[in-house]
């Protein structure tokens, strides 16, 4: 009996490890990827395959994907929506060119977007916008703590929905568990629509858990939005000194491209609520014009939109022939990415990439520096921030093109979350991003090669096991 009982429990598990890596095989395109889920299949068949079925299956399906069909990235041929007109780069004229290709919407133009250093800065004017909203108020963040500065906005927001302003907020359900009062509840209790993004403990969303909404928004009737990479939380506040402090950087924008980004927001809320709202647009309101920035919203996600972002900024860093300046929390960016950052730095453009000195995860700290010897053989440098932790994202090239958002530079942003960055031509913005960055830069260490490659045998040997696991980062 035992012996049938084992030959079955055998036999199930080589049927089942088969079927398994034969839906990886078909369906996992990432070589690495595809290869660190069959070996753990092989090496367990039963737990593998409960982690495969749980986190390695892209499984979401959005109404765009339904109207839209999935798309393949082809060659334009049809006429671009926008002549750029006389005058721009090549560069800008070749980003037009492949965002079309890559079937984005034209460049916006007539933007204004006012970088806004830390939350000190973020959330005074956030605030100022939510107590002047009249009718519409969305907003979109991964992470909403229920501390000070949470409930802060907890309560404007409140005061808002008192006033008869329509207040919409959208939280990921991971994010809103960071802080031990949870945010949603306590917009729930005032009576806000509070909605959270794929409940991970709901048992028809628990095969999601992996995916996760990280897009920062707040659109302010159709006025002023606010877009980037900041979390609402007290510890960007630096100057009140919180007990984990977090440099980070946002963006304040005024102009038509608001309505871009109430599409982006009114596809996530009627993904979670089944509800398509009407926000109010920038061109509905006489708003002042005369905004410098040609802008675009990127959207990205494991749906419809998969694969912009990393083809963005591939595009960007192929065209750039002076300087790219690339500033992330967790550089671990795609092979792809990876040669052509190479490649650049081969052609005599300036590559500088600002990373923390210590970012929030040491096992990301530990997998970065096991790449940093392939970048910097190419002429790549690297600087390493010191405290506080820098969440900053942004890329600079030719100080005339720059990408701003949320998206970081890992396989999580990249294939795995949804993600908004706003992609912006402008000299002046540019070149207020780079005397930024370069006045970071300042502050920071650079780590060069010699100093790599002196790392003891168990420093190297730590960092590149971590490094197997960049596809899951």
């Amino acid at each position: 009996m035992i012996e049938w009982i084992l030959f079955l429990l055998g036999l199930w598990s080589l049927v089942l490890t088969v079927l398994v890596i034969g839906h990886i095989v078909m369906h996992k395109h990432n070589v690495r990827s595809a290869i660190g889920w069959a070996g753990l299949v092989l090496l367990a068949p039963f737990m593998g395959s409960l982690a495969y079925f749980l986190l390695g299956i892209n499984r979401i399906q959005r109404k765009a994907v339904t109207l839209r069909g999935r798309r393949h990235f082809k060659p334009a041929t049809a006429p671009l929506a926008m002549d750029l007109g006389p005058g721009h780069s090549p560069l800008v004229e070749q980003m037009h060119r492949l965002g079309h290709s890559l079937q984005l919407s034209g460049y916006a133009p007539g933007n204004t977007i006012k970088p806004l250093v830390n939350g000190d800065e973020a959330f005074p004017a956030m605030l100022t916008a939510i107590h002047n909203a009249k009718s519409s108020i969305a907003l979109c963040s991964y992470i909403f703590d229920g501390d000070e500065t949470g409930m802060e906005f907890v309560e404007a927001l409140a005061a808002a929905q008192r006033r008869g302003v329509e207040v919409r907020v959208l939280i990921d359900d991971v994010g809103a568990r960071y802080h031990r009062t949870n945010a949603i509840r306590q917009l729930r209790k005032r009576g806000v629509g509070a909605k959270r993004f794929l409940p991970t403990l709901a048992s028809r969303f628990i095969r999601f858990a992996n995916i996760r909404n990280h897009r920062k928004l707040l659109m302010v009737d159709g006025g002023v939005a606010f877009v980037g990479g900041m979390n609402i939380r007290h510890g960007n506040r630096l100057r009140k000194q919180p007990k984990a402090p977090i440099a980070d950087i946002h963006f304040q924008v005024k102009g038509p491209i608001i309505d871009r980004m109430n599409t982006v927001f009114v596809e996530d809320w009627s993904f979670t609520t089944g509800e398509t709202p009407n926000l109010p647009e920038w061109g509905s309101r006489d708003m002042p014009q005369g905004g410098t920035v040609l802008a675009r919203t990127i959207p990205d996600g494991p749906d419809a939109d998969v694969g912009k972002l990393p083809l963005l900024f591939m595009g960007a860093i192929s065209s750039a022939r002076q300087s790219i300046r690339i500033r992330t929390p967790y550089f671990l960016p795609n092979p792809a990415l990876e040669r052509a950052l190479q490649v650049a730095a081969l052609k005599g453009v300036k590559v500088e990439v600002l990373l923390p000195e210590k970012s929030n995860v040491p096992f990301f700290d530990w997998a970065m520096h096991a790449n940093f010897q392939a970048y910097m053989e190419y002429g790549v440098r690297f600087f390493l921030s010191p405290p506080p932790f820098d969440h900053g994202k942004l890329i600079i090239v030719d100080q005339e093109w720059s990408s701003i958002g949320s998206s970081n530079w890992d396989a999580r942003s990249f294939r795995l979350n949804f993600e908004l960055n706003l992609e912006c031509v402008d000299q002046p913005l540019a070149r207020e991003l780079t005397e930024g960055f370069d006045k970071k830069k300042a502050q920071a260490r650079e780590i060069r090669l010699p100093e790599v490659r002196a790392y003891s045998f168990s420093r190297r040997l730590r960092n590149n096991f971590f490094r197997l696991f960049t596809p899951y980062l």
